[in-house]
């Protein structure tokens, strides 16, 4: 009878121990998976920032050729005021293109970080099941020996 409940310990402990595995792996996946979708959310946002600045360089490079005709067609030159205004409209959109990269940069940065911080749960997950097999290996382990002690130490054990 006592070989039976030790046999059902010990499988009841190896099966314990492989759904801890299979658990802690599964965490780990999922990790790894969302910390690829960052990365790609990160490459998508430095691609919308790079959109977004040529867009506002394209919309600046209209409202400059605007500019430099209704001052043709008003007999102004180049020269002077109008010079200096062309130069503060060609500034600002490059100022509004630059900081537009660099809030992309920053939102691809976020992802990044958030990617490293899931990769970094993926291999917590991983180790925590590894750990949390093994005990329940130790801990069967051990019910299992006090089981057999009981057994040879009881009457009933001593054939």
């Amino acid at each position: 009878m006592c070989d039976w409940a030790v046999a059902l310990t010990f499988a009841s402990t190896v099966a314990s121990a492989i759904g801890t595995i299979q658990q802690g792996n599964s965490r780990a996946a999922a990790a790894r998976y969302n910390a690829t979708v960052a990365e790609r959310n990160a490459v998508i946002a430095r691609q919308q920032a790079a959109a977004e600045a040529r867009r506002i360089r394209d919309a600046g490079a209209r409202a400059l050729g605007q500019q430099r005709a209704a001052f043709s067609a008003s007999g102004v030159t180049a020269e002077g005021t109008p010079l200096d205004v062309l130069g503060d409209t060609a500034a600002s959109v490059e100022l509004d293109a630059l900081t537009a990269r660099y809030a992309g940069e920053v939102e691809a940065g976020d992802y990044l970080a958030e990617a490293d911080r899931l990769r970094y749960r993926a291999e917590a997950a991983r180790r925590e099941a590894l750990f949390g097999a093994g005990t329940s290996l130790l801990i069967g382990a051990g019910r299992a020996g006090h089981a057999i002690h009981k057994s040879l130490a009881s009457p009933a054990g001593s054939r």
